[in-house]
């Protein structure tokens, strides 16, 4: 699960931070100049602010995915990173069976967290982590076989 910030300028100051490439060539990049970029990712100033199309360069440029992701939050959907497609047909069929694993994790996890009749924090924890990682192997198996379709 993604790591989530207070507030979306606090998001994109953490993405900015966590770098790799410096401000200015971001800056650069973007076609801003360094104190407008610097001040769009500064929580301190809420009125200055990053154009709406500037973001997925940014998130590219810095490698932060937090902006996007408390974007994705705050309307209630998460984002999974777009998956490679295997080399080959049999590879296609082992991500169906990692698939149906994944799902067998996820209904053993939950099924142990509902014997009881109420599901503790620890409990959400794990159905969390196991149905997240339940719909990153579907969007596995399904870019495989999406790349594998005769059209």
């Amino acid at each position: 699960m993604p790591r989530l910030v207070g507030t979306f300028k606090e998001a994109l100051h953490e993405d900015l931070r966590g770098s790799k490439m410096s401000s200015r060539a971001v800056a650069e990049e973007l076609g801003i100049s360094y104190s407008m970029l610097m001040n769009a990712c500064n929580p301190d100033l809420p009125e200055f602010h990053l154009r709406a199309g500037a973001l997925s360069m940014f998130a590219k440029l810095t490698g932060g995915r937090l902006a996007l992701d408390w974007l994705e939050a705050s309307v209630g959907r998460i984002a999974i990173d777009m998956p490679e497609a295997p080399a080959n047909l049999d590879d296609v069929q082992a991500e169906l069976y990692a698939t149906v694993k994944e799902f067998g994790d996820m209904v053993q996890v939950s099924g142990r967290a509902l014997m009881d009749g109420r599901i503790d924090g620890r409990e959400a924890k794990r159905i969390e982590r196991e149905t997240l990682e339940m719909i990153r192997q579907a969007h596995v198996f399904l870019s495989a076989v999406q790349a594998r379709a005769e059209v």
